[in-house]
């Protein structure tokens, strides 16, 4: 009785993600096809390639055709699946954070030193404080004033 509930509950998930298969893949070839009608210049076998993202489509969009960013990755994310345009933006924020941090690295090499320089040298003189006052405590406590 246990294996063909397994075998039922295992046909019902495989059913459901070829389900989401299925309906994720038009949701994109909706995109796919909005892409050739507003730019008929793209070929489709390239834009296929491409990975089914939406910064990937807007930007593969963008390096074949003369239009907005904004146009393209307002056209793109219209017609992605729900919840795609949200990762993409979440992605992409996280990309921007990295280039800069990269960008300020390389262009601000003496900053960044500088910078950890003074926090070694602000935690070393935090330290040598603490120490000869700890040191002057225990000094205090050991004499002997009588």
């Amino acid at each position: 009785m246990s294996t063909k509930t397994e075998d039922n509950a295992a046909s019902t998930s495989s059913a459901v993600e070829n389900q989401y298969a299925a309906d994720n893949q038009s949701a994109w070839d909706r995109v796919y096809t909005a892409i050739v009608e507003r730019w008929p210049e793209i070929d489709q076998l390239e834009l296929l390639e491409c990975k089914q993202t939406v910064n990937d489509l807007a930007n593969f969009v963008n390096e074949k055709v003369s239009a907005a960013q904004e146009e393209v990755r307002s056209v793109v994310s219209e017609f992605a699946p729900q919840g795609a345009s949200a990762v993409s933006a979440i992605t992409e924020g996280a990309t921007d954070v990295i280039d800069r941090v990269r960008y300020e690295i390389d262009e601000a090499p003496v900053k960044s030193s500088l910078a950890g320089v003074m926090f070694g040298f602000g935690l070393g003189v935090l330290a040598t404080t603490l120490y000869s006052s700890a040191c002057r405590k225990a000094e205090m406590r050991n004499r002997n004033w009588f």
